[in-house]
């Protein structure tokens, strides 16, 4: 049999693109819908006796979590730091667990990080165990629980007290500490101190404010996957009225990025107590208390910035309610740009104080009103704190509840610390429109995604990405068939989402349709799907009639394959397309 082989170009003038290409289609539904609770409200605290107290708390990829505590009397001596492991379903992992070694005195005030991975770090101030006043201590944990080297002096400045420790983790467990430091003569400073992931320090303490006042203190901070990270705190009497908040970028090696700058726009009267919340890549808000801006003592405001420092939005005010003092804010951010803003409300619940949120969308519109956050409202429920996964839309919020010297409190004894889980629910379907794709054996393989939701991300190693939505295989990927799968990254509704494809290897395709039937009717060839780039295709001219497949641009696309036509054999094309033909040398 004689074969007259050619490199064919299939050239539409309709559409552009790879045909035989895997699509997946994902109903987005609408952008973030309503949030749901997880579980109902739960103590973290095993130890009810006296008050726990202060909670902090720390979230992995996995949105497994980590809380920390002050708790009075249980380590012997004043108060002590405990810790407790949570899985994603809220169950307990793990008992309860005392974090410091030194016992001594009193150790106050936790604050907590996790990485990708579960891995943790502790933080806390510890009354004289440096020689002098206040230090501030560490404890790094593996994700099994188990502590990762020894407790560990964070400070190197002994003189006067460093208090109020702050730290922030990348997604691979290098971390930042940073404290207020107070001299003997009562001027204070926002210090800080780099490590990386082996617990290493990177350089020496370094002082973060660089404006000369004398008092800054309350420093927060937080810091994106890649370890670039921003410092905020509060100073007096530099923006001209009381308290002002400043910031500070760096990136992940500690050099500042640009200058000091004022965080609040209005001045009059003390803005303080500032949180902060960075995303990903580095874009970042931050929240604050003002007093009398909304017209009735303490509200809360925040305000937006791009990674590159410009400002992203006006001053917004956060606390829709404006009766009495709203106080003490928290937040935490997604990838996507989405926010929940936390902080105590004191005398909305009817009861003393509460803990309320707000969920916000990435354009800072209000996607659900403030909401009470805590179900048991008699007593004092504040202190909140929150952290989620920023690709991960599911989050968790703390708080202390109690009443002091009070016996009839919620776990029976002055303060305990409680916890309520949330998540924004993945898109309502995801249908796969085909599950199967075939590539041809040694050839670069394609494959799409298609109508993905906002700000999703392919995640495929260690292949490469071609576009938003399209992932190429080196030649020699696929030898033989297989199962792979694909990651979504949904930005905006959450989650990772892990689709299953199945991949069948061929060479060569068979034309088995009758004289006059479309090219693109997959019942037409063996095995049966429309043939893909570059693999052979064979035509052949024997049977009863000249075996004809004909292309018309209806469905036609841009495709490069190599055709095998039999002598008998032939190709018809329709709707004004070329044919561009390359006899093989």
């Amino acid at each position: 049999m004689d074969l007259l082989k050619y490199h064919v170009s299939i050239q539409a003038t309709m559409k552009t693109k790879l045909i035989g290409l895997l699509v997946l289609l994902l109903s987005t539904g609408p952008a973030w819908a309503q949030w749901t609770t997880l579980g109902s409200e739960t103590i973290a605290n095993s130890t009810t006796a006296n008050d726990q107290k202060s909670p902090a708390i720390a979230m992995d990829s996995s949105s497994n979590y980590v809380m920390a505590w002050e708790s009075f009397g249980t380590d012997g001596s004043g108060y002590g730091i405990y810790g407790q492991r949570f899985n994603s379903d809220g169950s307990t992992n793990g008992g309860q667990f005392l974090v410091n070694t030194t016992t001594a005195n009193d150790q106050r005030f936790p604050d907590a990080a996790m990485d990708a991975d579960g891995d943790f770090i502790v933080v806390w101030m510890d009354y004289t165990k440096d020689g002098d006043g206040w230090g501030v201590y560490g404890q790094r944990y593996d994700n099994t629980g188990s502590t990762d080297g020894g407790e560990f002096k964070i400070n190197t400045t002994t003189a006067g007290e460093q208090k109020q420790p702050k730290v922030a983790m990348d997604s691979l467990g290098n971390f930042i500490v940073v404290w207020m430091d107070i001299a003997p003569d009562d001027s204070s400073i926002i210090m800080a101190q780099l490590y990386d992931n082996t617990g290493s320090t990177v350089g020496g303490e370094f002082e973060v404010n660089t404006s000369n006042a004398a008092y800054h203190g309350y420093p927060a901070v937080d810091m994106d996957l890649d370890g670039d990270f921003v410092v905020t705190w509060q100073s007096v009497g530099l923006d001209g009225s009381g308290n002002g908040i400043y910031a500070q970028r760096y990136d992940n090696t500690a050099t500042k990025q640009g200058s000091e700058f004022l965080v609040n726009t209005a001045t009059s009267e003390n803005q303080q107590d500032p949180a902060i919340a960075v995303d990903s890549v580095g874009n970042f808000i931050i929240l604050w208390s003002s007093y009398n801006q909304d017209g009735d003592a303490e509200g809360i405001y925040a305000q937006r910035w791009l990674n590159t420092g410009a400002k992203d939005s006006l001053e917004i005010r956060v606390s829709s309610t404006t009766t009495g003092a709203q106080y003490d804010p928290e937040v935490a951010g997604s990838t996507s740009g989405h926010f929940i803003a936390i902080w105590t409300d004191y005398g909305q619940d009817g009861n003393y104080a509460g803990t309320y949120m707000k969920v916000y969308g990435s354009d800072l519109d209000t996607i659900e009103s403030e909401t009470l956050v805590n179900t048991r409202t008699t007593d004092f429920q504040h202190g909140g704190v929150i952290d989620m996964w920023q690709y991960c839309d599911r989050w968790v919020i703390g708080w202390q509840d109690g009443l002091l010297n009070s016996a009839s409190t919620n776990d029976g004894d002055d303060y305990g610390v409680y916890f309520q889980r949330y998540e924004h629910p993945l898109p309502d379907t995801i249908e796969i429109s085909a599950n199967r794709t075939t590539v041809c054996n040694g050839d670069t393989t394609f494959l799409k995604l298609d109508k993905l939701p906002d700000n999703a991300v392919i995640l495929w190693k260690p292949f490469s990405l071609v576009d938003d939505s399209s992932i190429a295989m080196p030649k020699g990927t696929f030898t033989t068939d297989t199962t792979m799968t694909v990651t979504v990254r949904d930005g905006s509704n959450g989650c990772d989402t892990t689709l299953t494809i199945d991949i069948f290897v061929n060479d060569t395709t068979f034309w088995t349709g009758a004289t006059d039937s479309s090219w693109f009717d997959k019942t037409n060839w063996n095995p049966a799907f429309v043939p893909t780039q570059k693999c052979h295709v064979y035509v052949p001219g024997t049977g009863t009639a000249p075996e004809q497949p004909w292309i018309d641009a209806v469905d036609a696309e841009a495709l490069e394959l190599t055709i095998d036509v039999d002598n008998g054999g032939n190709i018809t094309l329709k709707s004004g397309f070329g044919l561009d033909v390359y006899k093989e040398e």
